[in-house]
């Protein structure tokens, strides 16, 4: 029978621990494939969605999500043990990349270029100019005529109202 599993997507504590050093009462999960190493979940968090147990199963088993583990008072963490796995909650981890919030060429490099006269990072510039501009090709899509020139574009089909539609 399925019931509801609280799907976590909030930040994992840096903290790494070891199996032998997991705190009772707490929840962890490990992407660690020797199951060796753990991460703390925050106490709190924010996390609203939930999902029906099956869908949280196919995550799991397709390595999208990892099971929450409570250690129990007194017993060693195994991989299997279904009365320490929480099955209310999984965690999926989500990859949160930072984009660098700073330019690829300073304006040390272009003083140095132009002013001194320094070759390498003329070449430099040149080749970041060449890797932008490559990019930016990839996103301009070339002209096509249209091939349904002179036809409606918003045609209204018959509705209940009108009988045989707007025309």
């Amino acid at each position: 029978m399925s019931h509801a599993v609280k799907v976590h997507s909030c930040y994992a504590r840096t903290e790494l621990r070891d199996i032998r050093h997991l705190r009772f009462g707490w929840l962890y999960y490990s992407d660690d494939p020797k199951f060796k190493l753990f991460k703390t979940l925050p106490k709190k968090c924010s996390c609203k969605l939930v999902v029906d147990s099956d869908i949280a199963d196919i995550f799991v088993e397709q390595g999208k999500a990892f099971p929450l583990y409570r250690p129990q008072k007194g017993k060693l963490l195994v991989p299997d043990d279904d009365n320490q796995i929480d099955c209310t909650q999984i965690v999926m981890p989500v990859n949160r990349a930072k984009t660098p919030r700073v330019d690829l060429i300073t304006s040390a490099d272009i003083e140095r270029a132009y002013v001194d006269g320094q070759q390498k990072y003329i070449r430099l510039i040149d080749a970041i100019h060449e890797m932008i501009m490559t990019e930016r090709m990839k996103l301009i899509v070339p002209f096509q005529r249209d091939p349904f020139e002179g036809r409606v574009l918003f045609p209204f089909p018959a509705d209940q109202r009108t009988k045989g539609g707007h025309f």
